[in-house]
């Protein structure tokens, strides 16, 4: 599956780039992240999306969460890959996030987190490919104004799954946009968790 590939990719980058980890640097991991990174590509819909294959085709959403794990991932290579090896892992990534933002910039979503995983994820993939659609459909699904009431609650009620999502989604866009207000979102979402 795109999206488990994309997670365990992340995985391995983090531990072929950290220099205290047994990974580092090693040939056969890296040789491992390039076959995935090009699995992924071959898996990515003509435009641009993904799918999440027991039910969740041509996904804005899924592609979503697969973006926002490579985002970070790309960012990383840009501070800690300084070869021609890292250069052609970065370039993959990019490709994919490219695409992978046109397809976003189509698609809509069928549950209230998806608006912010997709609006984080496109705010990101602005920051690193440049292009302003990314950041008009992004403004726009904000321009709904976020789902989180005074006490933390955010409109799905799912202390167990979602608020995570809708958490990690608030501190991307804060990241990403530097605009701090989205995580007074997370800060009434863990108190309000933490009261539970």
């Amino acid at each position: 599956e795109p999206k488990s590939t994309i997670y365990g990719i992340t995985t391995l980058l983090a531990l072929y780039y950290n220099e205290e980890s047994s990974y580092y640097q090693k040939p056969d991991v890296y040789e491992r992240i390039n076959i995935a990174l090009d699995y992924v590509r071959r898996a990515q819909r003509p435009d641009g999306t993904f799918d999440l294959l027991d039910c969740n085709f041509y996904s804005a959403p899924d592609t979503a969460f697969c973006v926002r794990r490579l985002a970070p991932s790309y960012k990383l290579l840009g501070k800690y890959g300084k070869d021609e090896k890292s250069e052609v892992i970065r370039e993959k990534i990019y490709n994919i996030i490219k695409d992978a933002a046109y397809g976003m910039t189509k698609g809509g979503f069928h549950t209230p987190n998806h608006r912010w995983a997709i609006a984080s994820a496109l705010m990101a993939s602005y920051n690193i490919v440049g292009e302003n659609e990314f950041k008009e459909v992004a403004l726009r699904y904000l321009s709904e104004g976020i789902d989180g009431n005074e006490y933390g609650e955010y409109a799905e009620r799912s202390a167990g799954g979602y608020n995570i999502i809708n958490n990690s989604a608030m501190i991307m866009l804060a990241e990403e946009s530097g605009d701090e207000s989205y995580l007074e979102y997370v800060d009434r979402n863990l108190k309000m968790m933490f009261t539970y």
